[in-house]
């Protein structure tokens, strides 16, 4: 069961799944726990909601007839990031090996997730990118001058939020930030249990990983 506190309200989801029964649980899920969902077939259908509706995360099969997924996350990344090139998305995919997740994420997906999906780390996750995807619109926003520039948390400044909640994510940002490799390793277990426990600081650490072109290899 899914923690009923989750909430996913307002967030926009485009999601890409050619298979109709998991294209339809999956949408179903997320609309359960407030998010508005698009659900297409395929590339092409995917490609034209997505210059439409401009959606908050991206959740997209990787093996599909015809295009796949990594010719999805291919057009999607060219385009420039006013236009939404930058939007956090998510693989899905019957595969779960380590090189296949490598593939995924330095193709340009921000996270990997193995089918059949686990309902509670789905809804976490999206809500992880959606917060991730909001700072990407404001940061946007802030270049045209539409709005004034905030303060950003700093590295130090998120690890001494995560330290206060004696959390292992704190160490999980110290490796990262000092790592030069692109990811960092972490056992999905952990990640699990972070997200149930402590939702908000999971989002910002999602937040932190993708304002620094780092991802998180779950194992």
């Amino acid at each position: 069961m899914v923690d009923r506190d989750s909430r996913l309200d307002g967030v926009q989801v485009l999601l890409v799944e050619d298979h109709e029964l998991v294209r339809e649980v999956i949408s179903r899920l997320l609309a359960e726990y407030g998010a508005q969902v698009t659900a297409t077939s395929g590339v092409a259908a995917a490609l034209k909601a997505f210059e439409r509706e401009r959606p908050n995360v991206v959740l997209a099969n990787i093996e599909m007839p015809d295009a796949d997924g990594y010719a999805l996350i291919r057009a999607l990344r060219a385009l420039p990031r006013d236009r939404g090139g930058q939007t956090p998305a998510v693989a899905l995919t019957g595969l779960s090996t380590d090189k296949d997740e490598a593939r995924a994420l330095r193709a340009g997906f921000q996270y990997y997730m193995p089918k059949p999906v686990d309902a509670r780390r789905l809804v976490g996750v999206v809500a992880g990118l959606a917060a991730r995807s909001a700072e990407e619109s404001s940061d946007v926003m802030r270049a045209s001058g539409a709005v004034s520039p905030g303060e950003s948390m700093t590295t130090s400044d998120l690890l001494t939020e995560l330290r206060a909640t004696q959390t292992d994510m704190a160490r999980v940002v110290e490796a990262a930030a000092h790592a030069e490799r692109a990811y960092v390793v972490v056992p999905a277990q952990a990640v699990t249990a972070w997200m149930q426990r402590e939702p908000d600081a999971w989002a910002k650490v999602v937040e932190w990983f993708g304002a620094n072109g780092k991802a998180i290899v779950q194992v």
